[in-house]
């Protein structure tokens, strides 16, 4: 068994083309076969990291080449966007970023007439990647579980600490805390009056400050 190595739009027989990133594809491939990297964007469905990059498609521009098959690679989740235009994934979770992907590979049988596209799945066969709510992780009920753990979103101070304690005695491959703290709850005064010095003695009021006439002298004093 070999490696090919494209670094530019090339065709290794009468049939199979590779495509690397960033490479423009200028001529029609009717009945072909294309491996190609790039991001790819449709009405439901979009993987592209920088807009306007060259290596941008979109599925009609795939489609109007023509191609018996496209075989892509740049987005780690397996999924089909035709029925022969794939996407074969990665057969391992690298980061939580892919924690929800679909992970596998994929057996394309190419015929005259058709092609046939099976998704063999490496569920189980990698270490898991699991993200948790502060409440869903405060929740759990059971002592570990075999994956890389993360506690993610805004908590209070004495739920931080709870979690703190917890993570430290669950059994899991690693954890990482991604916790912001809540911020207090501001009192807000509704002030109302008619004139500004009806909402100043209203403010004073509010804040219970005594000499409250006084207080009101001064400002016209001041003013």
């Amino acid at each position: 068994m070999g490696y090919k190595v494209a670094l530019d739009f090339t065709r290794f027989d009468d049939t199979l083309y590779f495509a690397p990133w960033g490479v423009p594809i200028k001529e029609k491939l009717e009945g072909k076969i294309l491996v190609l990297h790039a991001g790819v964007r449709t009405n439901d469905y979009s993987w592209v990291e920088t807009e306007g990059e060259i290596g941008n498609y979109t599925l009609n521009e795939l489609e109007s080449l023509g191609c018996k098959a496209i075989m892509l690679g740049h987005h780690h989740n397996q999924c089909s966007l035709t029925r022969n235009i794939w996407y074969a994934g990665s057969p391992e979770v690298f980061n939580f970023g892919e924690e929800n992907d679909s992970k596998g590979f994929l057996l394309w049988d190419i015929y005259d007439s058709n092609v046939e596209i099976h998704g063999i799945s490496t569920e189980g066969l990698y270490p898991k990647y699991k993200t948790f709510t502060p409440e869903k992780f405060l929740q759990y009920k059971d002592k570990g579980i075999d994956a890389f753990i993360r506690i993610k979103g805004e908590v209070n101070e004495s739920d931080k600490q709870d979690i703190i304690k917890k993570v430290k005695e669950f059994d899991c491959l690693d954890y990482q805390l991604d916790l912001s703290i809540q911020h207090k709850n501001k009192r807000v005064l509704n002030l109302k009056g008619t004139s500004e010095e009806e909402i100043l003695r209203n403010y004073l009021k509010a804040k219970n400050v005594e000499n409250i006439p006084s207080l009101l002298k001064t400002h016209h004093e001041f003013d």
